[in-house]
């Protein structure tokens, strides 16, 4: 999670090098974290190795994957 920024974010007070993306608590204690990766990151470090567009379609079946529109969520 190190990589991750918290939402909302303010670069000045919390620098995150190699920043792969935010994560997001939500508002409530029960509430799961969502991540939200940067493409980048996707494509060279998540699916390294693989057909980008066939993992992706290949993990957006998961009950814990939200895919929005170019952006997916993946709910921890």
């Amino acid at each position: 999670m190190s990589r991750f920024a918290p939402l909302p974010y303010d670069p000045q007070s919390l620098p995150i090098r190699d920043l792969a993306g935010y994560r997001d608590k939500g508002k409530h204690d029960r509430d799961a974290m969502v991540f939200y990766t940067f493409p980048a990151a996707f494509e060279g470090e998540m699916a390294r190795g693989f057909n980008v567009k066939h993992f992706a379609k290949s993990i957006s079946g998961r009950r814990d994957v939200n895919p929005t529109s170019k952006r997916a969520r993946l709910s921890a």
